[in-house]
């Protein structure tokens, strides 16, 4: 579970800065984020946050989240509706990827393993 906690802390904290260009009405760089070096970006931000614990991915995937709550309250009706606008984009894509993970995630907190355990 260590492993997927951090792998979404470190797109999740893409998404925020990515919405944050976009409200500075700047290029949006993770748009930009070729396909074809997905896994080698998975791989290096697992490997960034090895040495986290549990708790602190929780704490740190709290934050951001927050943080990026916050960015989507700022939003127009315009970015959420206009098609290829960037922070729909970006919002489709962070959904999409939630529901990829949410099952792993929903299953390691019901079979009651410690946050302590690096999974």
């Amino acid at each position: 579970m260590h492993d997927i906690l951090a792998h979404r802390l470190f797109w999740e904290r893409q998404e925020v800065q990515a919405l944050g260009q976009h409200l500075l009405a700047q290029r949006v760089e993770l748009l930009d984020f070729p396909s074809h070096r997905l896994d080698g970006a998975n791989a290096a931000a697992v490997r960034t946050m090895a040495r986290m614990t549990t708790p602190d991915l929780l704490h740190d995937l709290r934050r951001t989240r927050e943080a990026l709550l916050e960015l989507i309250a700022r939003l127009d009706d315009s970015d959420l509706n206009t098609p290829d606008n960037a922070a729909r984009t970006i919002l489709g894509v962070a959904l999409t990827h939630d529901r990829e993970h949410t099952a792993q995630i929903l299953d390691w907190r019901a079979s009651g393993a410690a946050p302590t355990e690096q999974q």
